[in-house]
């Protein structure tokens, strides 16, 4: 009996020592796991992002301003309220409108896009190509010519939207308000930019690339357009309507062909489709898959809102093929801005929000423009 019981004793010894190597053990990994865990930052930084977001809800919701101006909120943003009125928004908020505007706005999708924190940006600007030589290991390096450089400033202008909303939404805990405020920013904005990026004509707003004059022949000023005359106002003209559009791709310089695109109007789109070669087959390719774009004369097409319409008898610009990254360049100022206005559409509340945005062309020979005219 005295045997069993020290038979027993032992096995629970044995039983509570191998208890305490596998706790052991399972805190050792644990402790490795938090280890190579990304740490969570908890720096004075953060935590002054984070109250300034939760300030920035409450100011949406409640108009409350006093939190957007404790000490420990507006001291890591100090630019945090505009010289005008208004608050910056987060940059979490901003993050997002810039991306619904680049997913709304078709010229943004195609054009360059640079960020600044001026007023403006001075680019500059080749008028001829860098030349160069070549040359054997100790022979003469002879002097290449400078080419000729023109100083391109493009400023930034107000854009602005007035989304409005009830106080009763805006109570309501479970709509996104930031979310719905970016949603309505973006949309409205978008258009308005493409409409600018397209015809504006620089005053108190983007300078488009329609709004330069054109001309055929490669002889033309330096700030021009080469354009590409149909034969009718308004119409394609000729035994073959479709050798306007490749003469278009001819006639761009082969540097611009990798990323060229063909942008038009929609009515421009209606008519283009029902082009055919000499064989008898359309110009117009579908897209192969889901999300493929469709073709023409092997180029992607992007119809575009705010491109002039195709209405016969009338001369007009509708179709636009090159590459959009070299001709066009878009500039953001960093930062929105949002003033809260709740008596100006009782009983609505506004939400008078301020972008800055500015555009311009920096490549004429990029791109060719089709010229519905006789």
């Amino acid at each position: 009996m005295e045997h069993i019981i020290n038979s027993v004793e032992e096995l629970t010894k044995s039983f509570e020592d191998f208890k305490v190597k596998q706790n052991t053990r399972l805190n050792k990994l644990e402790q490795k796991g938090l280890a190579r865990r990304p740490a969570l930052s908890t720096s004075a930084q953060d935590e002054d992002i984070c109250a300034y977001k939760s300030a920035f809800g409450s100011y949406l919701r409640k108009g409350d301003t006093h939190a957007l101006s404790v000490e420990h909120v507006s001291k890591s943003l100090s630019v945090g309220s505009d010289v005008d009125g208004g608050y910056l928004v987060p940059q979490v908020l901003s993050d997002q409108i810039q991306q619904d505007l680049q997913s709304i706005s078709s010229i943004r999708q195609l054009a360059s896009v640079m960020a600044i924190s001026a007023s403006a940006v001075e680019i500059l600007l080749s008028q001829d190509g860098e030349e160069a030589g070549w040359v054997s290991e100790t022979g003469n390096r002879q002097e290449t010519a400078t080419p000729r450089l023109l100083k391109k400033r493009i400023a930034v202008n107000e854009l602005y939207a007035r989304p409005r909303a009830t106080q009763k939404l805006l109570e309501d805990s479970l709509i996104d308000v930031e979310a719905w405020l970016a949603d309505k920013i973006a949309r409205r904005m978008a258009q308005l930019e493409n409409a600018a990026f397209i015809t504006g004509d620089g005053e108190n707003k983007p300078r488009g690339f329609l709004h330069y004059a054109s001309a055929t022949g490669s002889t033309r000023d330096p700030e021009t357009f080469e354009h590409l005359l149909t034969g009718a106002n308004g119409a394609f003209a000729g035994e073959n309507p479709a050798d306007i559009l490749m003469a278009t791709v001819e006639a761009l310089d082969p540097r611009y062909a990798q990323g060229a695109v063909w942008v038009m109007s929609p009515s421009a789109r209606a008519a283009v489709r029902r082009l055919k070669d000499a064989n008898g087959q359309y110009l117009w390719q579908g897209g192969l898959g889901a999300g493929a774009p469709e073709t023409l004369c092997g180029y992607p097409v992007v119809v575009v809102e705010g491109m002039p319409e195709l209405k016969s008898g009338t001369a007009s610009s509708p179709i636009v093929f090159g590459n959009f990254k070299e001709a066009y360049q878009i500039v953001d100022r960093a930062g929105t801005y949002v003033l809260r206005d709740p008596y100006s559409a009782k009983p609505y509340v506004e939400f008078y929000t301020v972008k800055r945005v500015g555009g311009d062309v920096t490549n004429f020979n990029a791109l060719k423009i089709v010229r519905f005219q006789e």
